[in-house]
């Protein structure tokens, strides 16, 4: 079965989260919220609560088909000077698993960290301006190799499908 952590922290978007979460689940995808704070339970960006399935500390030697970065100013800053995870971000990409980034995930944590090395990207605007990490592209939703970016939550949807379609995709091939 295919696997896909969501990481986030306190501040999180919390739609992005449980949809992107809810969608991969229905897809028959072992999805799990990945908290990247101290405790399972995380504080949204708009005062929710949500108790994630794990601590990344409990599961930062695992591998998963997918990880995925939501947006939310605070949650992207945490895990942005988070040294665990950056390391098992860049060990998932090293290793080909597919990163999935929307709205300024893209930019707030992988450029931030020159996770995006001239991989094409897009994200919402006004975020790209000053980025010399990736190439920006003005699109709703973008695969580059193993990198998979979408503008938004308006996104959220073709986002998540995308990442479906390329889990499915490889595992038929594998």
């Amino acid at each position: 079965m295919n696997t896909a952590g969501i990481l986030i922290d306190n501040g999180f978007e919390d739609a992005e989260a449980v949809v992107v979460y809810s969608l991969l689940r229905d897809a028959c995808i072992d999805a799990v919220l990945i908290s990247c704070s101290e405790t399972t339970a995380v504080s949204a960006y708009f005062g929710s609560r949500i108790k994630a399935h794990h601590r990344l500390s409990d599961v930062s030697d695992q591998f998963f088909d997918a990880l995925i970065l939501c947006s939310g100013k605070r949650s992207e800053e945490r895990i942005a000077k988070n040294p665990l995870a950056i390391s098992v971000i860049s060990q998932h990409d090293r290793a080909g698993k597919f990163l999935c980034a929307i709205s300024s995930a893209s930019v707030r944590i992988l450029a931030a960290n020159q996770l995006l090395r001239g991989r094409r990207f897009t994200c919402s605007a006004p975020f790209w301006y000053g980025i010399t990490d990736g190439i920006y592209q003005p699109q709703d939703l973008l695969v580059d190799d193993n990198l998979i970016t979408a503008r938004g939550l308006g996104v959220v949807e073709p986002f998540t499908r995308q990442i479906i379609d390329k889990l499915h995709e490889k595992k038929a091939f594998s």
